[in-house]
């Protein structure tokens, strides 16, 4: 799958320079910092149609930039045999009874219960 360009023109009336990872977190708020850094690292990120692998590099009015974003990491889940109270369920819903045991959200120390 090829990804995706976003093309960004950086308004002339921006006075002075700006970081290009600055600049682009605050464009792409979905996005985290450290993910457009590691994607301006990789070579997807061009700044007046060349390539930009420092995060720091200046940017100022006038330039244009193309983005393209790391593709997200794929997910490793491994299913738990896990005993659940179902307190209701349908083809759209599911109510669970969790026992406080059980967390709902993957922390570092606690990946493989979930």
């Amino acid at each position: 799958m090829v990804p995706l360009k976003l093309p960004y023109h950086i308004p002339a009336s921006l006075l002075g320079k700006v970081r290009l990872d600055a600049y682009l977190a605050a464009q792409l708020p979905a996005a985290s910092r450290a993910k457009i850094s590691a994607s301006i690292k990789a070579g997807l990120v061009t700044v007046n149609r060349s390539a930009v692998t420092k995060p720091s590099q200046a940017v100022r009015g006038g330039d244009r930039i193309e983005v393209s974003l790391l593709p997200p990491e794929p997910c490793t889940a491994i299913p738990q045999d896990i005993p659940l109270d179902i307190v209701y369920e349908d083809e759209h819903l599911i109510v669970v009874n969790k026992h406080l045991i059980v967390v709902n959200e993957v922390r570092l120390r606690a990946w493989w219960c979930t």
